[in-house]
C-alpha cells in the first residue's frame, strides 16, 4: 500500500514519458480509497533553494509549490520513506503554501 511520506517513481505526463521521483503527500485514507494520490515532485538538481522547497540530503529537493493529483496507476516503485522529522518540516511548508493555519 502507498503511504504518506514515501517517495516513489511516478509517470507524469509533463515529463515526456520519463519517470520522476515524487513524495506522497496525501493521507493514507485517500491513498487507500480514492484511486488517486497527491504528490510533490522531487528535483535531483538543487540549483536555487526556495523557502517553499525542502532538501532531502543526498537526494534532491521536494518542490512543495508544485503539488498535484495523479492516478495511482502512474505510481511505480517505492524508493524510500522520509523520517517523521522530515515530514513535519514538509507539513509546515505545505501549510504556508496552502494558507492553512
Amino acid at each position: 500500500m502507498i503511504k504518506r511520506g514515501e517517495i516513489y517513481t511516478i509517470n507524469i505526463a509533463s515529463s515526456k514519458g520519463k519517470k520522476v521521483s515524487a513524495l506522497i503527500c496525501s493521507s493514507d485514507l485517500i491513498n487507500e480509497t480514492s484511486g488517486n494520490v497527491i504528490i510533490a515532485p522531487i528535483a535531483t538538481k538543487l540549483g536555487t533553494i526556495y523557502s517553499f522547497e525542502y532538501v532531502i540530503k543526498d537526494y534532491g529537493k521536494v518542490m512543495c509549490d508544485q503539488i498535484r493529483v495523479v492516478p495511482i496507476s502512474q505510481v511505480n516503485e517505492k524508493v524510500f520513506s522520509l523520517s517523521m522529522r522530515d515530514m513535519k518540516q514538509i507539513d509546515m511548508i505545505l501549510k504556508i503554501i496552502l494558507g492553512i493555519s
